[in-house]
């Protein structure tokens, strides 16, 4: 044996033998334990943050801690969540407060920043205004303080506490730069104890910053990728080991004097990496000088010099020149599955995901799920094989234990041999229901936080916006209820529309039984005792038919206690237009309405694409809405919701390509908020909304006309392509063809009587012409009010030449060098003013 044994190894070299050779007892060499775990995303924010705006000279936006302790009427807040945004004003905060948080808000909105992705408004409330504001300050103070009741804003301070705030804040402030050959943070010491500058950012240097609650690690665009991983470890450490202000009037942590020294900062508080052009708003607000172009007077929002600011000179831009996206840009928006990353990992589908820029492949293997039914004040959990079976009117709370597996690809394409099996992972969604009251959706967050020992990834789940991921969990059993758990008057008939993309993410979505909400692309599930049908729309799209008849057999076989109708039935499909009289009796209509109903409907050949336009950034801009259950290789019906439409920041303009037919969905104005144009007598305003909505408008339709035409082309060079409709609808007043692309709809009549003098049966093109005029005679631009489309800082410039010149006693050209009172002059004596 021995011989054999020196035979197998005689190819290593002495040193190899003398290894194989030992023998180590391992049992008694105990490893180190590091608590520091570096987080490679080191993200710049959290999912709740709250933003303390204080001060008069140098007014500082710092982070607090998100509890309803933090909060006093002295001072302005900005609270963000995942999906809420709210900008609180104390009713003793001064200008500067208000309108920095106010600006700080916007920006967050605007640019999406600091994970604020699927924010859709700002929810303003002023303390001295509560009356007119009490919806919002419910929202606010149950978002922020859940489950306490009655919760209020501390009292304000003494009025010189904003300097002296501002001071010790800004004295606590400490600058790092990084030393990787020493493995330190070398203090830049004339940096300290003051606002720092916008030269400390280096292109080839990395910094780290330590503002009390936040510590940041910025990186130069051209520094070394040692430093940066140096940078963040650094950061990490400096976060960790707490903080000693004791030499300091205030900790800049809490914003008091309290807590001066400690050995661990308090887990609200933010580590975070920062890339250079990638800074969020809470980090520029800390620089003194931060050069935002926008409020640089002088320069253009591009940066380029103009001329200076002349009272006497008439401004260059007016929203007449508002411009469209060319259709190219719009149509050429890449969409992409949906793809849940937790924990810096890609879990794609909530099953696998394949990373084409880094040929990896991550396999997601759920361990275990566990549900909560959450009550007011507790949770009860629910049994094991629970299957998904929430109600509209109740909030749940899930854990999804899962490991995600890491392999690759070889070079030739196929799979690596090796891989990596990574920890077990828990993260909790906490699922509300879109009737759920607003304190079981604060108690769910609260529960969420106390069940979660783990410390795992905690989502939010709105009814109608679950993530493809968060649906696989159920395996394609889950069902949406109308009502409450405990509701056990059931009716006789159940109807529920058949959702999701995927056989392992359908979902049933009970709705009214009732032939109003009966959709051609789509597959309806009936039940009633003994029975279940299946109902296929005419237009349904065949994956779907799949779904549903896999999931109607699954319940026919077993019915869910939660159905209330049995154990059993017999399982029935039926077609659109051959349904029985006891069916029809259920959807309480006659055959002939349900046909009339889908009566323009089309078969879909692709998804339907949502766009949102808007300028409200200056220039007109065009994002893509793209659903977390969007499935790319086959069409996907009834994808976008009617809450998208309707809780956007109003009012807003949506193109809907459904393929045959493009949309341009208008949004409303509230009567309040109503103004009219320049001189129309319409409210005491200058009416510089309505000429925004109506530039944004003609901005929108050039743009889709300009989609059209590459639609055209694109269809033309593949397959012959056919005519494209185009179609205006106002809010309130959506057609029938329009509201059979959503799952479900309801009128909303005080929307309808907004819009109801907006309704006319022009043609998309006849107003896109009419708002797109630039010549009018003397006598319409006299008249009131205005013709839409009309800017009357310009108005002169809609005058014929001729008529300007016999008018106005000058050509257009003479009229733009003269000074601007005299113009001002001229439009009065032309009764154009």
């Amino acid at each position: 044996k021995n011989r054999e044994r020196n035979n197998k190894h005689s190819h290593l070299a002495a040193e190899a033998l003398a290894g194989l050779a030992s023998t180590e007892d391992f049992t008694t060499v105990q490893l180190r334990k590091e608590k520091l775990v570096i987080n490679q995303s080191m993200l710049p924010y959290k999912n709740r943050m709250l933003i303390q705006v204080k001060g008069r000279r140098f007014c500082q936006c710092r982070l607090v801690e998100p509890v309803a302790g933090s909060v006093n009427s002295g001072d302005s807040y900005v609270f963000l969540t995942e999906t809420e945004l709210f900008n609180w004003q104390g009713k003793f905060s001064n200008v500067i407060e208000r309108a920095r948080s106010a600006e700080v808000a916007l920006t967050i909105l605007q640019k999406k920043e600091m994970g604020c992705k699927h924010v859709s408004k700002i929810q303003t409330i002023d303390e001295e205004k509560l009356s007119q504001c009490s919806r919002e300050n419910r929202k606010f103070w149950a978002a922020l303080a859940p489950g306490q009741s009655d919760p209020q804003p501390r009292p304000a301070g003494p009025p010189q506490e904003d300097e002296e705030y501002e001071q010790s804040m800004v004295e606590a402030s400490c600058v790092y730069e990084v030393n990787s050959a020493t493995d330190e943070l070398v203090p830049i010491a004339d940096n300290w104890g003051l606002p720092p500058k916008y030269s400390l950012l280096e292109p080839t240097k990395v910094l780290v910053f330590d503002f009390g609650s936040e510590v940041y690690s910025y990186n130069g665009k051209s520094a070394d990728f040692n430093d940066r991983k140096v940078g963040a470890r650094l950061a990490q450490e400096l976060w960790h080991n707490g903080w000693d202000y004791s030499s300091c009037l205030l900790n800049p942590v809490f914003g008091v004097n309290r807590e001066m020294k400690a050995a661990t900062r308090p887990e609200w508080t933010v580590v975070g990496k920062i890339n250079s052009n990638m800074e969020t708003v809470l980090f520029r607000e800390k620089f003194i000088d931060w050069p935002d172009k926008s409020r640089i007077i002088g320069k253009s929002a591009d940066g380029k010099e103009k001329e200076e600011f002349d009272v006497n000179t008439a401004a260059s831009w007016a929203w007449a020149d508002l411009a469209g996206w060319p259709g190219q840009d719009i149509h050429s928006l890449q969409r992409q599955e949906p793809d849940l990353q937790l924990e810096s990992s890609h879990l794609g589908r909530g099953r696998e995901f394949y990373d084409l820029e880094e040929r990896r492949h991550y396999v997601v293997e759920t361990l275990g799920v566990k549900c909560w039914y959450v009550e007011e004040n507790t949770s009860k959990p629910l049994p094991d094989n629970f299957s998904g079976q929430f109600h509209a009117q109740d909030t749940y709370v899930i854990r999804w234990k899962y490991k995600v597996a890491l392999t690759g690809r070889n070079l030739k394409g196929g799979a690596s041999k090796y891989s990596a099996v990574g920890r077990e992972r828990c993260a909790y969604f906490f699922w509300q229901g879109e009737d759920s009251k607003i304190s079981l959706q604060g108690a769910s967050a609260l529960q969420t936080v106390e069940l979660d020992s783990e410390k795992g990834p905690q989502l939010r789940v709105p009814e109608g916006s679950e993530h493809a991921a968060f649906l696989s969990l159920f395996n394609g059993q889950m069902v949406i209820y109308r009502g409450a758990r405990a509701d056990t008057n059931f009716k006789e008939w159940r109807m529920f529309l058949v959702r999701g993309q995927d056989k392992n993410e359908t979902y049933l979505k009970e709705v009214e039984c009732s032939w109003t909400n009966l959709r051609s692309h789509a597959v309806f599930i009936l039940v009633k005792r003994g029975k279940v049908y299946l109902w296929a729309g005419k237009h349904a799209i065949p994956h779907q038919k799949e779904m549903g008849e896999a999931a109607g057999k699954r319940l026919a076989s077993a019915l869910p206690a939660e159905m209330g109708l049995g154990e059993t039935a017999t399982f029935i499909t039926v077609n659109s237009g051959g349904e029985a009289q006891d069916l029809l009796s259920a959807f309480g209509g006659r055959r002939e309405q349900i046909n009339k109903l889908f009566d323009c409907d089309e078969q879909l050949t692709a998804t339907p694409r949502l766009f949102h336009m808007t300028s409200v950034l200056g220039n007109f801009e065009v994002a893509e809405v793209v659903s977390d259950q969007l499935r790319l290789d086959v069409p996907n019906a009834l994808l976008f919701d009617q809450r998208i439409l309707y809780s956007a920041e109003q009012p807003a303009l949506y193109m809907f390509d459904c393929g045959r037919t493009i949309w341009l969905w208008q949004g409303w104005t509230e009567p309040d908020t109503q103004v009219g144009s320049e001189g129309t007598g319409a409210g005491t305003t200058t009416g510089s909304g309505q000429v925004r909505w109506h530039a944004e408008r003609r901005a929108a339709m050039g743009s889709i006309l300009e989609y059209r035409r590459v639609v055209r082309r694109e269809q033309k060079a593949e397959r012959g392509g056919g005519e494209i409709d185009l179609r205006l609808v106002w809010a309130g007043h959506e057609p029938q063809q329009f509201i059979n692309y959503f799952p479900m709809w309801s009128v909303d009549e005080d929307v309808k009587y907004y819009n109801m003098q907006c309704v006319d049966n022009r043609s998309f093109e006849t107003v896109y012409y009419d708002l797109s005029r630039t010549e009018y005679s003397l006598e319409e631009l006299r008249a009131r009010p205005l013709p839409q489309g009309v800017d009357p800082s310009r108005i002169e410039q809609y005058l014929s030449d001729a008529t300007f010149k016999d008018k106005l006693k000058m050509t257009k050209a003479e009229y733009a060098a003269a000074p601007r009172w005299k113009q001002i002059e001229m439009k009065k004596d032309a009764g154009l003013f």
